[in-house]
């Protein structure tokens, strides 16, 4: 009986803690899909509350991201980026704080050519533009 309790408790703890977790990735990607692979709106997709979405690209430190951030965020140790390049991290910021990141596959929206840029929810449209030479579709500022 003790361990049927105890196994409740539990399921409920993982349960409200997932309640908040959102898969943005997933969400921008399906973004991009349903627009026929032209256009996403971070702000629509992203809507939380952020001032600037920053954009880092694949192989970046952590002083690059301190530099585009201006303030020490642990990329190399939180997310892939040091070593993928199949992915351009964005970093959702408001003020001094990361409130949210998405490793996002290139393959479904490339933003790796803003690396190092930073744009307000309200500049945070990005069509694509011609793919590159590695087939991925590229995004720009609209």
């Amino acid at each position: 009986m003790p361990h049927n309790i105890m196994r409740r408790g539990l399921l409920i703890l993982t349960l409200a803690a997932c309640a908040g977790c959102v898969n943005y990735s997933e969400k921008i990607s399906q973004q991009f899909e349903l627009s026929g692979k032209k256009l996403i709106d971070l702000k629509a997709a992203v809507p939380t509350d952020w001032d600037r979405v920053c954009f880092v690209g694949p192989y970046q430190d952590d002083a690059f991201v301190e530099k585009t951030l201006g303030f020490s965020w642990a990329a190399e140790r939180t997310t892939s980026i040091e070593d993928n390049d199949g992915i351009t991290l964005l970093l959702f910021v408001k003020e001094q704080s990361v409130l949210a990141y998405v490793e996002h596959p290139r393959d479904h929206g490339d933003f790796n050519e803003l690396e190092g840029q930073c744009f307000s929810p309200e500049n945070a449209r990005f069509r694509s533009f011609p793919r590159g030479p590695d087939n991925w579709p590229r995004m720009v500022p609209e």
